[in-house]
């Protein structure tokens, strides 16, 4: 809210082009809520890969747009995670302003005053032509997202949890986003990725056993039951034990309780808390909730995870806990090597935007990614429209689309179409298309010339994204 200044130097840009009846959409260092009208994306000298993807997030709740802008790259992976996130965002960005070559030429910049310059088909190279032609074959389906983004207040990326506030998993989520209607993006980090993982599934009742006073353990399918009646100070409720090894942890689960806050106790192999691994507030819900609690423990033994509820009152307290997961990497691993990474995808069937592979959704899963082929989900049945891409557009452009059948029956997709250039849509000179799987379009009149053509019906995706990508690199 303080930053006005640059709220009002950004709204006399736009004001300018408006007078000319031409858009433009521009960087700006200074940006906040009241902005998210203006055709402005943030973006940052600060340059950490995690809090990029973070400020993805931060940015879509405000209804404003940031780009994860690609500069420099510390290696090869690091490079191909931030081609790939900068693609899969509001707006892909290459800043090399301090390299006096081309960045994909040499990304170390040292090495690039020097004139140190890589071959012509390296791998930085072949990385940006790959990621930048499939961010122009994704133009049409992004302009529909704008166009959401425009007339309903949607923002184009956004947290999971904006679109299933219900799912109790979405809300701590921080390095996942929805771009437009339908694709999930979930990218690699240093903080998120792995190459090996050790993971245990607390499921069975019969492990725990019941602490400080009167505590009866259930089982109701794949929940265990505390039904707790005592009073008095600590935590109240059950325990059990587990073999951890040293290092980073992470414990997940689910949980609803009528008896205020839940808590949880991690201890030792000597009998004292474990850092980090005491929590308290987990609040009083009906249904099921997500709780998650992160840690690096000292030592590798045998632990006691205590589950309840802490100073009970007196009087029937009831608690239940599911899907109690524990999660460690390797204390040592090299995560700068690592391509794996656990992905949270909501209820419902999603498909690998790659190959179109069947995913199952309300769960987590382990996928593992390439340099070329970064996490990426469509949802199930959707058609998804993807240019052949364009060297550079002008207001002439047409696109030429193919549709991607992700799933048996998919839904017909949408395309807006105005002049691209103008302000004319404000008077109505625009559309929405509609098309189906067998490549028939429902184009409204709408005055403006036709800047898309549809090739044909629908295709498998993993022979049609590649195809369309090794067309454009040629």
């Amino acid at each position: 809210m303080r930053n006005l200044l640059g709220r009002f130097g950004n709204q006399a840009i736009y004001d300018a082009f408006k007078q000319q009846n031409i858009r433009t959409f521009s960087l700006t260092r200074a940006l906040n809520a009241w902005s998210a009208a203006l055709p402005m994306a943030i973006y940052s000298d600060e340059y950490k890969f995690e809090d990029f993807i973070r400020y993805n997030l931060s940015a879509g709740v405000q209804g404003i747009l940031w780009t994860p802008e690609v500069r420099n790259a510390d290696n090869e992976r690091d490079w191909a995670l931030r081609l790939a996130a900068a693609t899969f965002s509001a707006r892909m960005t290459y800043n090399g302003w301090q390299f006096p070559h081309l960045i994909w030429q040499q990304p170390d910049i040292s090495a690039s005053e020097h004139n140190q310059l890589l071959p012509d088909d390296n791998p930085y190279s072949k990385l940006a032509r790959r990621f930048s032609n499939l961010r122009m074959a994704l133009l049409p389906y992004l302009y529909q997202a704008y166009s959401d983004y425009h007339r309903k207040g949607i923002a184009p990326v956004r947290p999971l949890v904006a679109d299933c506030p219900e799912d109790g998993s979405t809300r701590q989520l921080d390095d996942e986003w929805m771009l437009g209607a339908d694709i999930l993006v979930a990218p690699l980090t240093g903080a998120n990725s792995f190459g090996t993982y050790n993971r245990q599934v607390v499921d069975d009742a019969k492990r725990f056993q019941s602490m400080n006073g009167n505590c009866k353990i259930t089982k109701d399918g794949e929940a265990i039951e505390l039904a707790m009646d005592f009073d008095g100070p600590a935590i109240k409720g059950a325990r059990t034990s587990l073999e951890l090894q040293a290092g980073p942890c992470t414990i997940r689960f689910a949980y609803r309780t009528d008896s205020g806050n839940a808590g949880l106790r991690l201890w030792t192999p000597e009998g004292s808390e474990a850092r980090g691994f005491h929590v308290d507030d987990f609040p009083h819900a009906q249904g099921w909730q997500v709780g998650v609690v992160q840690g690096t423990l000292p030592k590798t033994g045998t632990y006691s995870l205590y589950l309840g509820k802490a100073d009970a009152s007196s009087g029937a307290r009831h608690m239940a806990f599911r899907n109690i997961t524990v999660i460690q990497k390797p204390q040592h691993q090299d995560s700068k090597t690592a391509w794996s990474r656990e992905v949270y995808l909501p209820e419902g069937q999603w498909r690998d935007f790659w190959t179109s592979t069947a995913v199952a959704g309300g769960q987590w899963q382990v996928v593992t990614a390439t340099p070329e082929h970064p996490p990426v989900f469509v949802r199930d049945n959707t058609l998804l429209p993807l240019a052949e891409p364009l060297v550079t557009l002008n207001d002439k452009s047409i696109f030429t689309i193919h549709l991607a059948a992700y799933g048996d029956n998919p839904r017909p997709c949408q395309l807006y179409e105005d002049d691209g250039t103008t302000f004319d849509y404000e008077k109505g000179k625009w559309a929405t298309l509609t098309v189906n799987s067998a490549g028939e379009v429902q184009r409204p009149d709408h005055g403006q010339p036709q800047r898309y053509r549809i090739a044909g019906k629908a295709e498998y995706p993993s022979a049609l994204v590649e195809r369309i990508l090794e067309a454009a690199a040629r």
